[in-house]
């Protein structure tokens, strides 16, 4: 299996065959908004590929000066799941050399945490109220884990490159209200 960057043909084929399929059109971005914020290298993508057969893939929000990525999207193919590759997706973002870390953003009441927690990515302490749905800011260290007081940072960098006016609207990104579990990472 290899995770490879997606070159501009295969990301836009991918988001036209997949994303604008599996996705809520409340979460999607128009496709020249996506074309304008790659030809600006504020958006990539990974494949995670096993003969030349794609099984899944993660698209991201970036910025050329950051090491972080946000996950904008991402996708087990259908018949590929429940085979162990999104796991294996994010173990192999750990091997990229260029990123230090990914940001993901998951709704308050999503089961996936205990998912997460298993592969090594772990609860930051923030919200973000930014979407209709609060979502907690979850983070997959791929190199070293920053201090908790630089995550927000990191992240509203990232939100700069899609939040118009984000500046403006950073308080909507918060500490949570509840302590993190016992065994969490702030």
């Amino acid at each position: 299996m290899t995770l490879k960057k997606l070159e501009e043909k295969e990301l836009f084929l991918i988001y036209r065959r997949y994303v604008l399929k599996f996705f809520p059109e409340t979460v999607l971005k128009a496709e020249d908004h996506v074309r304008y914020l790659y030809l600006r290298r504020r958006y990539t993508g990974y494949g995670l590929y096993e003969g030349g057969r794609l099984l899944a893939f993660g698209l991201f929000i970036t910025r050329p000066d950051a090491q972080e990525l946000l996950l904008d999207y991402f996708v087990v193919l259908k018949k590929y799941r429940g085979k162990g590759y999104a796991e294996q997706f994010f173990r192999e973002m750990k091997q990229l050399p260029d990123v230090a870390g990914v940001f993901l953003e998951l709704p308050v009441d999503s089961e996936a945490g205990s998912f997460l927690r298993r592969i090594g990515i772990y609860p930051t302490g923030l919200v973000s109220e930014l979407a209709p749905t609060k979502a907690k800011i979850w983070y997959e260290p791929v190199r070293v884990s920053p201090d908790a007081e630089v995550l927000p940072v990191k992240l509203g960098r990232l939100y700069e490159v899609v939040v118009p006016g984000f500046k403006e609207k950073r308080e909507l990104v918060h500490r949570w209200d509840a302590e993190p579990e016992s065994g969490e990472r702030a």
